[in-house]
């Protein structure tokens, strides 16, 4: 993944360190960009889907494009 697509991840404490989860948008949004298929999600926030998908909109190559759309 390119570097520019990393965003929208949350900083959790864990067993006394951090770790970066991504928002649910944000994974589904990962999710499409790496080819996967996936069924109506109803958790996901639709304005904040929108939102983080222009960031891939402003990708190169096939696999932002597919987000994007």
């Amino acid at each position: 993944m390119k570097p520019s697509l990393f965003f929208g991840y949350e900083r959790v404490e864990r067993a006394g360190s951090y770790v970066f989860v991504a928002t649910p948008e944000k994974a589904l949004l990962d999710a499409v960009y790496f080819g996967y298929s996936l069924p109506d999600c109803g958790f996901a926030n639709l304005e904040a889907l929108k939102r983080l998908a222009r960031v891939y909109a402003s990708q190169p190559g096939p696999r932002a494009r597919r987000v994007a759309a």
